[in-house]
């Protein structure tokens, strides 16, 4: 069941929302009042989640999807065509992992446009990819030659 909007953003409930990441509809209602869920809102006691929203990512998926997003971003600085880096099924859920990510804090859109050679990463982004490894993130990088390039690394000894 679809609720519309004016804006033209279709909702779909709790249960239909829990169906497709495979959660219950209460986990889902949690997320939603937590406020981890983006543009989800309450109707007459129900939650509505957006259609084409992410499940709230937990910190290793966070982490990983983080680095992954770094990834692609810098072989793009780089050069690279998107295609080369990703199946077209990941494509189509970029517009959305980036929404997410910039909707949480993670990163900041120098354009209008949610493209990922056009994002800023935030500090919360490095320091989330950063935890759970001894770095100090205000700490100087110290430059480290690899091949013909050169990769920048934060060390904390």
């Amino acid at each position: 069941m679809l609720l519309e909007t004016p804006y033209e953003v279709k909702y779909q409930s709790t249960s239909e929302a829990a169906e497709a990441w495979s959660l219950k509809p209460r986990t889902v209602a949690k997320y939603c009042k937590q406020g981890l869920i983006p543009r989800a809102m309450k109707k007459k006691g129900r939650w509505w989640v957006p259609e084409g929203s992410i499940r709230p990512l937990s910190a290793k998926e966070l982490k990983l999807t983080l680095l992954s997003m770094l990834k692609i971003h810098n072989h793009l600085a780089a050069g690279f065509p998107l295609d080369s880096l990703t199946v077209s099924e990941e494509k189509a859920g970029l517009e959305a992992v980036l929404s997410y990510l910039e909707l949480h804090g993670y990163l900041s859109f120098q354009e209008e446009n949610p493209v990922i050679a056009h994002v800023l990463f935030t500090d919360k982004a490095y320091e989330t990819i950063a935890s759970g490894i001894n770095v100090d993130i205000g700490k100087p990088l110290r430059l480290i030659p690899l091949g013909m390039g050169i990769i920048n690394i934060m060390l904390s000894h």
